[in-house]
């Protein structure tokens, strides 16, 4: 009779899920099957705040956000909304009609 070890009996009575156990290399497999696409998101994403950030960086707030509008590309938007609201002397009506529908 296979009684359960006491490890066993612990995660049961805390309701601790129970995970099996792989090797090294089939982690480093599950973890690599979707380094491509995250790799490309970020990279996009990289590349259009370089954009935004080269507006930014001039003065020009407003182009840099309508840049970031038209990119429609959430995370970038969500990251230029983040300033903003961090700095509320960057708003202004031209910034507010570009971010109203």
């Amino acid at each position: 009779v296979d009684e359960p070890s006491k490890q066993d009996v612990y995660n049961q009575q805390n309701n601790q899920p129970q995970y099996p156990s792989i090797s090294e290399s089939e982690a480093v497999s599950t973890l690599t099957k979707s380094h491509g696409s995250i790799n490309a998101i970020m990279t996009s994403r990289l590349k259009n705040l370089s954009i935004v950030a080269r507006y930014w960086g001039d003065g020009d707030i407003k182009t840099a956000v309508q840049v970031s509008v038209d990119m429609n590309d959430q995370a970038v938007l969500v990251d230029v909304l983040n300033v903003l609201c961090l700095k509320q002397t960057l708003w202004n009506l031209d910034v507010c009609s570009l971010l109203l529908p």
